[in-house]
């Protein structure tokens, strides 16, 4: 072996030795059942964080680690590599083109792999916990809300999974330059529970809202607080920031019958005695409605 020759292999070697990934092609994510379909677990037989890919559009999967890339999706676009290092397949990320053209805008976030919840520090806005978030379907003014469960005015427990609506146009301000917040709530009766806007005073939008003047506008007694949005005069849809998250997954006040047991008890909006519940009361004063299914005793006790 020549001088020149030996010296060529010896840059040669420095230039790989820092490339770990080698040999990079396109692939998929998951297995092919016998009917040709894709099965949707990824992860099938595997521990993570490893998943099955098959590569160059090859009908047989390969394990491959994977600590780039969601691994919830079957027949997801990557790229896939072999580490020098590990002596393994890889998977290095989404293929952007691919995943682009069949997933639009959520090609970013299938380029992030699981998480353990417990050990990531991030902050994440209420707004996005989705059980009862206060959302506009058709991106206008109607607003509905995801299902989540609640306990009626009756004491019984209930879902709301319904797609009924609440419109908030009429709450928008009629005068040019000005801002209001309006707090949408749920009437959890229990024949016919219905979203609720209940609007607050509108001002100057000069003068920003602070959060607790939200506290100002006060729901029906036994509505459910969900969400507090700001609106604007002209607006016929909502910006995410206009949204305000309000949930207290509790109704408002005390309303529940197990509630109901000092010995002195006034009732001045609406309160229940809930089924399989006792009240035992010396005294009551009832302004308001008072429902019982349960027990009420009124005994010198």
């Amino acid at each position: 072996m020549s001088t020149a020759f030996a010296r060529n292999v010896e840059f040669l070697k420095t230039l790989t030795s820092g490339v770990p990934v080698v040999d990079i092609r396109d692939g998929r994510t998951g297995k092919l059942n016998s009917d040709g379909t894709i099965n949707p677990d990824v992860v099938e037989g595997l521990t993570h964080p490893y998943i099955w890919v098959r590569v160059g559009g090859a009908r047989h999967e390969v394990r491959a680690l994977n600590v780039n890339v969601n691994d919830r999706v079957p027949n997801l676009p990557v790229r896939v590599g072999f580490d020098r290092i590990y002596n393994e397949m890889v998977v290095m990320e989404v293929d952007a083109p691919a995943t682009t053209h069949a997933y639009g805008d959520a090609t970013a976030t299938l380029n992030v792999p699981r998480r353990a919840g417990e050990i990531v520090d991030e902050l994440i806005p209420g707004y996005n916990f989705a059980p009862g978030q206060v959302y506009p379907p058709n991106e206008d003014l109607n607003m509905a809300v995801r299902l989540f469960p609640y306990v009626a005015s009756d004491g019984t427990e209930k879902v709301w999974d319904s797609g009924d609506t609440v419109g908030v146009s009429g709450d928008v301000p009629g005068s040019a330059n000005e801002h209001v917040l309006t707090r949408i709530s749920l009437n959890p009766d229990p024949d016919n529970p219905a979203l609720v806007s209940t609007v607050g005073t509108a001002k100057s939008n000069v003068l920003p809202f602070q959060r607790a003047e939200a506290l100002n506008i006060s729901i029906p007694a036994g509505h459910i607080s969900l969400a507090v949005l700001r609106l604007e005069n002209g607006d016929t849809s909502l910006t995410l920031d206009r949204f305000w998250d309000w949930r207290f997954f509790a109704s408002e006040g005390v309303e529940q019958g197990d509630e109901l047991n000092a010995q002195l008890t006034t009732v001045s909006t609406t309160k229940t005695i809930a089924a399989n519940t006792e009240v035992r009361v010396s005294k009551m004063t009832v302004t308001g409605k008072l429902t019982v299914t349960g027990r009420l005793l009124v005994c010198s006790c």
